[in-house]
């Protein structure tokens, strides 16, 4: 195996793809076989990286992908992202190894390929971690059992504080916090009401505050204000495109109640227990990933526990929601 030169990973657009990738940027750093890791990233996914111990090796990509490749004088491109446009970069800044996902005119762009499996004609969906460790291995990367690591910066710990402060919770208050999906977080969205009436639900037998992450994403406006959704409701933080206010506020969270997958990720990348709400394409943690999480399916009855605590016939995937998140609050209290 030939040791040295610079490598240069391209990490994936989606925040909470993104999260898983930090395990494999760690063991690159780690390991023997790169003497320079650089890892690039668009404007908005690098505040997701903004707390983490290697942030200073994060580019962002300003003027263009091929120009980004170039800038940094790469002997080898990792693409985690399957963006066309990124192995399109690397190729035309001529990076001498360029390892990512092949098939169609993308696979004649990189000296070392990875075809996911295929059924009937059609690709398979993998586990995104598997995914990332296994093009990881394609140039000399061994990530091995090694976890997704996040981190709160210092500026994003102050802004969650102040935003806190702003609605109406004092420092130091325990709090759930409820990340509904960007898209779809209307005031009439059933997701984003089960997830506020999980969370009143959850203040009333816990004690936690309720605080729902307001329209986060990678691609909204910024909006960092804080405001109440009624009186003895919960509270309302709008954090945009702030993804690295989004890390800290999830952070100091007790729990995450989430309705995507992205944020499933992210919150298990920082450690803290986490329900996802009922979806039928949620994956199963990866063997040996210590994802303290529940998933919540359209199936799922309550526990008989769940309807007395609720005094009457609850809502299914509410009544599940809680039964949960509550189950998820008494293991973490055990373990402590």
């Amino acid at each position: 195996m030939t040791v040295g030169g610079h490598l240069v990973v391209r990490g994936p657009d989606d925040p909470g793809t993104l999260a898983l990738a930090t395990a494999v940027v760690d063991a690159a750093l780690q390991g023997p076989r790169w003497s320079a890791v650089s890892v690039l990233v668009e404007s908005a996914s690098a505040r997701l990286l903004s707390g983490v111990s290697w942030a200073e090796r994060v580019c962002v990509i300003e003027a263009g992908e091929a120009e980004a490749w170039r800038s940094l004088e790469a002997d080898a491109a990792l693409l985690l992202s399957e963006s066309p446009a990124a192995a399109w970069g690397a190729f035309r800044a001529r990076v001498p190894r360029r390892a990512g996902v092949a098939g169609g005119l993308r696979g004649a762009l990189l000296t070392h390929g990875l075809l996911p499996p295929v059924c009937a004609g059609r690709r398979l969906p993998l586990p995104p971690i598997h995914l990332q460790r296994d093009l990881a291995g394609l140039l000399d990367i061994q990530v091995g059992a090694r976890p997704p690591r996040l981190r709160a910066s210092a500026d994003g710990t102050l802004g969650a504080a102040e935003c806190l402060g702003r609605a109406g919770l004092s420092a130091g208050t325990p709090y759930a916090l409820g990340w509904p999906e960007a898209e779809r977080a209307g005031a009439h969205s059933r997701p984003a009401a089960t997830i506020a009436a999980a969370l009143e639900r959850l203040e009333a037998e816990s004690g936690l505050a309720g605080v729902v992450l307001a329209d986060a994403s990678a691609s909204a406006g910024p909006d960092f204000g804080a405001v109440k959704l009624a009186p003895g409701a919960v509270a309302r933080v709008p954090v945009g495109s702030d993804l690295e206010l989004a890390v800290a506020l999830i952070a100091g969270a007790s729990l995450v109640l989430a309705e995507g997958q992205g944020a499933r990720w992210i919150a298990a990348a920082l450690d803290v227990p986490c329900v996802r709400l009922p979806l039928l394409d949620a994956p199963p943690s990866p063997a040996g990933f210590p994802e303290r999480a529940r998933i919540v399916r359209p199936d799922d009855p309550p526990r008989a526990g769940a309807a007395r605590r609720a005094g009457r016939a609850p809502d299914g995937t509410l009544a599940a929601v809680v039964d949960a998140a509550l189950e998820l609050l008494a293991t973490q209290e055990r373990a402590s």
